[in-house]
């Protein structure tokens, strides 16, 4: 059997490989980094859990300061600076690129913004690379619209720092690394962990990721194919917009969501809950091999949705439980989209009530609670009109 390699990914855990392009000539880092207000950042929901929780979002007024509207940028692939796009940037996007501009000066970081998506992209790496990031944002933003369209609030901004080989192995490395300490993205035991540990780092609640753009373990010229950029920027884009506007939900449902974008995008699944190899087939044919599932589940009364999302250790991986819950919640996504807004929003809660003001990454909500939310939503779902459902999935 062929097999790929695969690295676990959970919140505050480094990655050891990533895959693309890479190039960018190094830029001298500007020494004493210190960093944006945090108040500022706090206005784009980009502080730990507090601002997840309760979100604070700017007025419409909020207007670009002198750095950010003098700072380059690219914009629909055209390079340009923040005084000439900042009426076209929503305030909350305008209030996230104020908190970010003194890092991406101080580092030498390229900002590539989307055209629509609440997201900043923040890199050194190849500026091809950068805008392709800031595209799957958009599309993955508007995959998602049935979703956010359900929200009256204004939507977090998400952040992605992209990283190549050269910057990884930097300086500009343990500088990002205490500029997201002290903006509490991280934490100091987290921060001591990736100072000497280099690599992918996703923080969902604070809606930030540092994405490496090179493969750090595979070898893509011996025909290794463990890894696309793209599957990563939809993924955890998808997740940290899910976790930001309603709160953490079962490992299951999370890893579903993020499958959604990748297999809508990119009709592929490259994020794995595993560490070590997975076989290649892995990657593909969900809608296929999710459609034959659901014939058991139609034939067994034992097997149900209810079940597949709540079933404790399949979550991130290949098997049945988590595709099949992928595909229910791609057809809610499309069939049901304010059922399924409740339900995150009810899961949500539930995490929170059981977190109180600890700090919590993974699902902790009542068992009991859990299962009774999920079953008034899944339990409902016509097997038969989601078999239809996802066979039509590319």
């Amino acid at each position: 059997m062929t097999t790929t390699r695969n690295e676990t990914r959970r919140e505050h855990t480094t990655t050891r490989r990533s895959a693309g392009r890479t190039t960018t000539a190094g830029r001298r880092l500007v020494p004493g980094l210190r960093l944006a207000a945090l108040a500022l950042a706090a206005c784009a929901g980009l502080v730990g859990d507090a601002a997840a929780r309760d979100p604070v979002f700017p007025g419409d007024d909020v207007a670009l300061t002198s750095e950010a509207r003098e700072m380059p940028v690219l914009h629909k692939k055209r390079n340009t600076d923040g005084s000439h796009v900042e009426a076209k940037l929503a305030p909350h996007v305008r209030a996230a690129l104020n908190a970010w501009a003194p890092t991406a000066t101080a580092l030498g970081l390229t900002v590539a913004l989307p055209e629509e998506a609440p997201a900043l992209v923040l890199g050194r790496a190849d500026e091809e690379l950068l805008t392709d990031a800031a595209q799957v944002f958009d599309d993955t933003w508007a995959l998602l619209a049935p979703l956010h369209e359900t929200r009256e609030d204004a939507p977090s901004v998400v952040v992605a720092v992209l990283l190549d080989e050269q910057a990884l192995h930097s300086d500009v490395w343990e500088a990002l690394v205490e500029d997201l300490k002290e903006r509490k993205v991280l934490s100091s035991s987290a921060a001591a962990n990736l100072r000497t540990r280099r690599g992918g780092v996703t923080a969902r609640a604070s809606g930030v990721f540092v994405q490496p753009t090179y493969d750090m373990a595979g070898d893509a010229s011996a025909g290794d194919d463990e890894f696309r950029l793209g599957n990563e920027v939809a993924h955890k884009g998808a997740v940290c917009w899910l976790r930001l506007h309603f709160g953490e939900v079962p490992d299951t449902l999370r890893w579903g969501f993020g499958y959604v974008a990748e297999q809508r995008l990119f009709r592929s699944i490259y994020q794995f809950d595993a560490s070590g190899f997975v076989a290649a087939a892995d990657h593909f044919d969900w809608p296929k091999l999710t459609e034959q599932a659901l014939d058991d589940f139609r034939k067994e009364d034992r097997l149900t949705l209810t079940g597949a999302v709540v079933q404790q250790g399949h979550a991130g991986g290949a098997n049945t439980p988590q595709r099949v819950t992928w595909g229910a919640l791609d057809y809610l996504l499309h069939e049901e989209p304010e059922q399924l807004a409740t339900l995150f929003g009810e899961l949500g809660d539930l995490h929170r009530t059981a977190e109180g003001y600890r700090r919590v990454t993974d699902y902790i909500g009542d068992g009991a609670a859990t299962e009774e939310k999920v079953e008034a939503v899944f339990g409902a779902v016509d097997i038969r009109k989601l078999q239809k459902h996802v066979k039509r999935v590319k």
